[in-house]
């Protein structure tokens, strides 16, 4: 091989390597490895050789990631944590830490500011340069050089290597367990770890360990991992977030963590997810409950809604959605009621990469919608996780360094198991200026989804350059939001795995602010929802949601600027003005609005209140309802929404955490308050198998257009929440596959009360615990009649 030929590949060689590897030191190691292999088999060189280096790539990444898997399984056995630690080695760590954040803030600048972006924050590499303005290999420098000093610092200060390593190898963290552990030892202590905060390593919070416990309790402070970098680093640009709008009263985000039966959960963590802490994917501020199950959040920084994360050792973990802005009917911002569900469901598997090697440190969650920032966990050694997961969940988020970052479907019943293969990401990259002069726009927040992928996203830099890796393979859209710009209609383009896009340039046109009062019959209205609708060939482009202060006032942004735009209020009809020119600053908009009917009342269970229960409003049209609007019920049960300007709606609740729902809608009247009863909490469950006896899994049962479940690792299935009566079973390999035959006759069930277990039926072939026998011998639809009489 003549080196022309070795070295004329090399690009795009890299790009594959650092797509496989992660980082770009691994990558180069990986490019020499392969020009070595082509200098010493010589293959055919008639023939291209971008195949034969694409998979010698590949193989030696596969080889080195399984290499890297064993050695952290031995290094990870040379732990012994069959015997508590003695309280001498405890207090031995313990120094060694705070003498490593000692350290950390005596190194030089820019060693130091780099280092804590780095293992402080969470930042990559990538976004420490964008953010600086500098090239990637000077901070990779930074960070290599700064390292070097530590150690050095380490052997000076505490002898040879041999005797700090192991007490820093105690504290490491094994999978995502530690968090809590470190967060509890820090508040405790009164002694501030190189894992906490960044503003935590100014200075240790007075008044002692007891003190410094209950503010972490309270919400005062926030003993997060990783401080968001929006927050966390000046911005270097004039432009802002969007959701850091200036002049907007926040309420303290708080509430109680208790189970379905109302008991609280002392110990639970809770992190905070803003915008700004979900471009960086670390929380704003986490905290642990106390032992009422409360929590506090004393100080939001985000104008916008925010994710709450709740774990329990022994609960699955969930999402709860809070607006600090306090939106009239809408949930209390001091009042959030978090139920956690026993851990009855868990979702099980192995992540691999494409040649069948596991990979470690994947981050795995689950969830309800296309965010990936919900209660996660991250693969082991042998890329395998088990995650607890609620019933109401129905995607999972996977994804990892280098790799894409996909969802797929699951079912929260019984064990699932879901193995899942990631390629490596794709990433795109681009310029964000403004349509008119060509200058950038920092700060503008950029989303890249599909119907596969999970949600990406980063933030641009003060020149408007943004970069998004880990991006799964399929025609995928890219938004824009941003405080003063606005984009019409959202950018596709297809991503091909391991491969970087053609940059894309961004061309958003200027948009304004509105500020003004929102009045009705000449008062305030405290809390009312604005947006503003702009006119566009493809329909109508909203604003972001503005929400009106204490005294009225609001500040919208994000607003398009032309005539003919639309003003709209929740929950309200707008009196004046309906339609207005944003062409020109406006500053004191007066909108007269008539408020229209609210719907209040209380969510029940056997006379006991459900907190936590969806309440559901529906308009009926034709042969069907359509959903208007929806809210979760309070820690008393109560809820309160806007209601339909109809004469008549209807309305449903259920509450995954208790497996109940309203046996069917209740009809309301305009102006009146209604209670709901759960009453429906009938089951069918038993177990799909094939004419073998083997079980099945992943099949869907459906029982008629009521519910539906997938069948898990031993083939059993639970489809709850039905009212009784007459149910049609449908057994298919997906959601929109043929039915498929039952191998016999179809099982029978016995009639059942409503809200009690039924449908355990035994197969007529083989006497086996079964409620479908599954066969491909036909597509045929069999009727099951079941769960018959009621209350």
């Amino acid at each position: 091989m003549t080196a022309d030929q070795l070295l004329a590949d090399t690009a795009w060689l890299k790009r594959l390597a650092v797509s496989l590897a992660g980082n770009a030191d691994d990558a180069d190691d990986l490019v020499q490895e392969s020009r070595i292999a082509a200098w010493q088999r010589a293959p055919d060189r008639s023939r291209s050789l971008r195949p034969w280096l694409t998979k010698v790539v590949r193989d030696l990444a596969g080889m080195r990631r399984r290499s890297t898997a064993r050695r952290l399984v031995r290094e990870q056995a040379a732990i012994d944590d069959s015997e508590p630690a003695r309280p001498d080695a405890l207090l031995a760590q313990m120094r060694l830490h705070k003498l490593l954040v000692e350290m950390v803030l005596e190194l030089d600048e820019p060693y130091r500011s780099t280092i804590i972006a780095r293992f402080v924050e969470g930042r990559s590499a990538v976004a420490i340069a964008r953010a600086a303005g500098i090239p990637e290999s000077t901070v990779r420098g930074r960070l290599r050089d700064g390292l070097i000093a530590l150690r050095a610092l380490l052997d000076a200060r505490t002898g040879d290597r041999t005797a700090w390593a192991p007490a820093v190898l105690a504290f490491a963290p094994r999978g995502t367990s530690w968090v809590p552990g470190i967060i509890a030892v820090a508040a405790a202590a009164g002694i501030l770890l190189v894992m906490v905060s960044r503003s935590a390593l100014t200075a240790a919070p007075a008044g002692g360990a007891r003190a410094n416990a209950a503010a972490v309790r309270r919400g005062d402070v926030a003993p997060s991992a990783t401080t968001a970098s929006a927050h966390a680093t000046p911005i270097a640009s004039a432009s802002r977030p969007w959701w850091d709008v200036p002049g907007v009263v926040l309420r303290p985000l708080a509430g109680t963590v208790i189970t379905a039966d109302g008991a609280p959960i002392a110990g639970a963590i809770i992190q905070l997810y803003g915008w700004g802490a979900q471009v960086t994917g670390v929380p704003e501020a986490t905290l642990v409950t106390d032992e009422a199950g409360a929590f506090r959040f004393a100080s939001p920084r985000n104008a916008t809604i925010y994710r709450i994360v709740t774990t329990a050792r022994g609960f699955a973990g969930t999402t709860a959605m809070a607006d600090p802005r306090a939106p009239r009917h809408e949930q209390d911002p001091e009042r959030i009621a978090i139920v956690l569900e026993r851990c009855g469901a868990t979702v099980e598997g192995t992540v691999m990469d494409s040649v069948g090697g596991p990979i470690v440190g994947a981050s795995v969650s689950a969830g309800t919608g296309e965010n990936p920032f919900d209660a996660a966990t991250q693969t082991g050694a042998d890329g395998h996780y088990a995650l607890c997961v609620e019933s109401e969940a129905s995607r999972l988020h996977v994804g990892a360094d280098g790799y894409e970052h996909v969802i797929r479907a699951i079912d929260a019943r019984g064990i699932q198991r879901v193995d899942v293969e990631l390629a490596p990401g794709a990433s795109v990259s681009g310029r964000i200026v403004d349509d008119e002069t060509g200058e950038p726009v920092a700060n503008a927040q950029v989303f890249v989804a599909s119907r596969l992928a999970s949600l990406r996203q980063a933030l641009s830099a003060a020149d408007g350059t943004f970069e998004i890796e880990g991006i799964a393979a399929d025609l995928v859209w890219l938004n824009v939001w941003s405080a003063d710009h606005v984009l019409p209609r959202a950018i596709s383009f297809e991503a091909i795995a391991s491969r970087r896009s053609t940059p894309i340039e961004v061309r958003m046109a200027a948009g304004t602010s509105v500020g003004g009062t929102v009045r009705a019959n000449g008062r305030p209205v405290p809390g009312a929802s604005i947006r503003f609708d702009s006119p566009t060939p493809l329909g109508p482009m909203t604003s972001m949601r503005a929400v009106a202060g204490p005294d009225g006032r609001f500040l919208a942004i994000n607003v398009a600027r032309i005539e003919g735009v639309t003003v709209r209020v929740d929950g309200a009809e707008v009196a004046s003005p309906s339609v207005i020119d944003t062409r020109a600053l406006i500053g004191d908009l007066a909108i007269d609005v008539r408020e229209g009917p609210v719907l209040r009342g209380h969510v029940m269970r056997h006379g006991a209140p459900v907190a936590g229960a969806t309440v559901t409003v529906a308009v009926p049209r034709s042969s069907r309802a359509t959903a208007t609007n929806h809210t979760r019920t309070d820690a008393s049960g109560g809820f309160e929404l806007p209601a339909p300007a109809q004469p008549t709606f209807e309305v449903t609740a259920q509450s995954a955490a208790t497996g109940s729902a309203t046996a069917r809608p209740t009809r309301v009247v305009t102006g009146t308050d209604v209670d709901l009863e759960l009453d429906a909490a009938a089951v069918i469950e038993g177990r799909v198998v094939g004419e073998d006896g083997a079980p099945l899994t992943g099949v869907v049962v459906a029982a008629g257009d009521a519910r539906l479940a997938i069948s898990a690792v031993d083939g059993a299935f639970r489809i709850a929440q039905l009212a009784g009566g007459e149910y049609v079973l449908r057994v298919a390999a997906s959601i929109e596959s043929a039915s498929l035959a039952w191998a016999g006759a179809p099982p029978s069930c016995a009639p059942v009360m409503r809200g009690s277990r039924g449908c355990s039926s035994r197969s007529s072939r083989r006497g086996r615990r079964s409620a479908v026998a599954w066969s491909t011998r036909r597509a045929v639809r069999f009727p099951m009649r079941s769960c018959g009489a009621a209350a």
